[in-house]
C-alpha cells in the first residue's frame, strides 16, 4: 500500500476571486457540516478514494459528478472551496498495488483519482523526492517488475489483437489517407482522418510499445469517436529502437508536428488547434513536446502544441537503465536526464489531461502524479485522474469515447480550446 502524500494548504488569495462567489453558493446547496460529513474515522470511501485527516470529505461525491460533466471547470470550483475552507487542495490518496486477483471491469468506468489539479495547484514535490530515493535502493529484478505493466492483466496478446482489429475497423468505416509521408525516411509516415470541416482541430496519436514496438497501424481505433466528435485524426509513425536512439525518436516527433504545422491547410484543419495524444512511452514522446525550448529547431513558435492527453505515461526514464527493457534503448544517465520530461523545464503553458488505469503498477501511477503535479505547479491547466477499471493498455480505448470518463476530458479539453488562436484566445491575451 502507497503512503498517502502530505496535506498543502495555500490562502484564499491565490484562487481567481470570480470562482468565490459560485463557491459559496455551491456551500450554501450541501448543508452538511463538515465534521459531520467525515466517518468516524476521519475517512471516506467514494469513488473509489481514500481520503483521510481532512474535513472537507463531503467534497469527493460532490466533485466526481461534476468531473463527469466538465473536468476542468471542477478544478476552479473545487479549489476556491477549498481555499475558502482553509483546506488542503489535493486530497491523500491510498490506493492499493495491482493484484492478480483483481480484474478490471471494461463495463466499469469512474473517476477516483482525486478532483483534478489546477494550474495553480499547491504541491512541494515530496512524494517524488522520496519515491526517487527509493527506487535507486531497488535491485533490478524489482525496476523490472515495477515497469512492466503486462504483469497486471491476464493476457496481452488478447489487446494487441483488439488494437489490430479495431484499427482495421476504422479504416473501413471512415475516409482514411493511409502511409501519408511526414518526413523522408520510410518510417516518417502517418495515417490521417479528415474531419467534415477544414477548420477542425487536429489530434495527433502518438503509439506506446516502449520505443521498440507497434506503429501507426495498430493506432487508429481512436478515430472514428475523433471524426464523429467533429475532429481530424492522425496516428503517428516513427523509427523504433535500436534502429533509432530515444533522442533521435523525440527529435522525430519534434519535426512530425513542425510539419503538421506546414500541412494544416492542405491536409484540412486549424494548425491553432493542434494537439497531441500518447500512451505510455507515447504519452512520454507526446510529453517531450510540451518541454520549452525545441520549438524554434524545427522553425515554430511557443504555441507548438495547443494541449496534450498523456495515458500512463512514463515521465522519468532513468528507472528503465539496466533493465530488460533498456537492452534495445542502451540509456545513459546523462540521456534519462535530458530525455525525461519530469526533469526538463516545462514550456508554455497549455491544458493538459493525464490518466491512469486502476490496473497499473505502482511506479507507472506514481510518476503520473507526479508529472501532473509537476506541471500544475509549472501553471498548467492539468485534469488529472485514474480510471476505475482499466489497465495500461485498454485505458487508451476512451480516448475521444464521450462515454467513458477518458473520453469527455478529452472533448472537453479540446472544447475548451476551441478558441484559442497562437496569441491566446481571441480578443484576450494568452498566460505564458
Amino acid at each position: 500500500m502507497r503512503r498517502a502524500h502530505a496535506l498543502t494548504r495555500r490562502p484564499v488569495s491565490s484562487v481567481n476571486p470570480r470562482s468565490l462567489p459560485m463557491a459559496r453558493s455551491a456551500i450554501a446547496a450541501f448543508p452538511w457540516t463538515r465534521s459531520a460529513a467525515a466517518g468516524s474515522d476521519g475517512s471516506h470511501r467514494e469513488l473509489g478514494v481514500k481520503l483521510r485527516d481532512s474535513p472537507t470529505i463531503w467534497l469527493a461525491p460532490i466533485c466526481g459528478t461534476l468531473f463527469r460533466a466538465n473536468p476542468f471547470q471542477t478544478t476552479t470550483w473545487v479549489l476556491a472551496v477549498l481555499a475558502m475552507l482553509g483546506e488542503a487542495t489535493t486530497p491523500a490518496i491510498e490506493i492499493p498495488r495491482c493484484s492478480q486477483s483483481h480484474r478490471p471491469d471494461k463495463s466499469r468506468w469512474r473517476f477516483t483519482g482525486g478532483v483534478g489539479y489546477g494550474g495553480d495547484y499547491a504541491n512541494h514535490g515530496t512524494e517524488m523526492s522520496q519515491n526517487k530515493r527509493e527506487w535507486r535502493d531497488w535491485p533490478v529484478e524489482r525496476r523490472e517488475r515495477e515497469y512492466s505493466p503486462s504483469r497486471c492483466v491476464d493476457a496481452l496478446a488478447p489487446l494487441m489483437s483488439a488494437y489490430a482489429a479495431r484499427s482495421r475497423d476504422a479504416e473501413q468505416r471512415f475516409p482514411c489517407q493511409k502511409d501519408l509521408r511526414w518526413g523522408e525516411t520510410g518510417d516518417e509516415t502517418f495515417d490521417f482522418f479528415p474531419a467534415a470541416r477544414p477548420d477542425a482541430p487536429l489530434l495527433l496519436f502518438i503509439h506506446g510499445g516502449y520505443w521498440q514496438e507497434l506503429s501507426k497501424n495498430e493506432s487508429l481505433f481512436p478515430a472514428p469517436a475523433c471524426v464523429t466528435n467533429g475532429i481530424a485524426y492522425a496516428a503517428l509513425n516513427y523509427t523504433l529502437a535500436p534502429k533509432a536512439r530515444l533522442e533521435s525518436i523525440v527529435k522525430q516527433c519534434r519535426r512530425a508536428v513542425a510539419y503538421f504545422h506546414r500541412e494544416a491547410r492542405a491536409l484540412g484543419f486549424d494548425a491553432r488547434r493542434l494537439y497531441v495524444a500518447g500512451s505510455s512511452a507515447g504519452a512520454h514522446l507526446a510529453a517531450m513536446l510540451l518541454v520549452r525550448g525545441w520549438q524554434g529547431h524545427v522553425g515554430l513558435g511557443n504555441y507548438a502544441v495547443a494541449g496534450a492527453v498523456l495515458l500512463s505515461g512514463i515521465y522519468d526514464i532513468e528507472p528503465l537503465i539496466g533493465t530488460y527493457i533498456d537492452e534495445a534503448l542502451h540509456l545513459t544517465v546523462e540521456e534519462a536526464e535530458l530525455l525525461s520530461p519530469m526533469r526538463l523545464p516545462p514550456g508554455t503553458r497549455v491544458p493538459v489531461v493525464v490518466a491512469w488505469g486502476e490496473h497499473e503498477t505502482c511506479e507507472f501511477k506514481r510518476q503520473s502524479r507526479a508529472y501532473a503535479s509537476r506541471i500544475a505547479t509549472a501553471g498548467f491547466r492539468v485534469c488529472a485522474f485514474e480510471a476505475a477499471g482499466a489497465n495500461h493498455f485498454d485505458l487508451v480505448f476512451g480516448l475521444a469515447d464521450q462515454t467513458s470518463p477518458l473520453g469527455r476530458a478529452t472533448l472537453a479539453l479540446i472544447r475548451t480550446e476551441e478558441t484559442t488562436t497562437p496569441g491566446g484566445p481571441r480578443g484576450a491575451s494568452r498566460q505564458t
